[in-house]
């Protein structure tokens, strides 16, 4: 069938969501010590060295399966249907996904707090699912024109 620009978006977003695992999503700089969220957990700086104070798990999971869902999405070209599904799919972890930042980034404590580039990377994962999404209908409408020529 046909497959064009849809996988170009959905390893796009695929890459967004791995980048969350690396990326600080929010830091906070208290008394000597510095704390930031990342997608696998919560990580604490302080004169003695780094250390994971709180594991994320459910917020990893979500953000790993998101991501290997989106990029075994790309290789369903031939289905379109199960291909919009789930991406449809991946769209509600993202929010989901949202929802455990949330959560998490409320346990940490601070003043001055200064979100990281990780914060936006649900925003760009939805926003590339969206563009996805009307990739996969503009290729049925063309396959559905093509089939009205015959």
């Amino acid at each position: 069938m046909i497959q064009r620009i849809q996988s170009i978006w959905l390893f796009l977003a695929a890459i967004t969501m791995f980048l969350m695992l690396a990326l600080p999503i929010l830091s906070v700089q208290g008394e000597g010590v510095e704390t930031w969220l990342k997608g696998s957990g919560i990580y604490t700086l302080t004169e003695a060295g780094q250390s994971q104070s709180t594991a994320a798990t459910p917020l990893l999971i979500t953000i790993v399966i998101t991501g290997i869902l989106f990029f075994v999405n790309i290789f369903n070209f031939r289905n379109r249907a199960l291909q919009r599904r789930i991406t449809g799919i991946c769209m509600v972890l993202i929010l989901v996904a949202c929802g455990w930042m949330y959560y998490y980034a409320s346990m940490i404590s601070g003043t001055t707090f200064n979100y990281g580039a990780g914060l936006f990377m649900p925003v760009l994962g939805l926003i590339f699912s969206l563009l996805t999404m009307r990739g996969i209908r503009k290729d049925e409408q063309l396959l559905k024109s093509a089939d009205r020529l015959r």
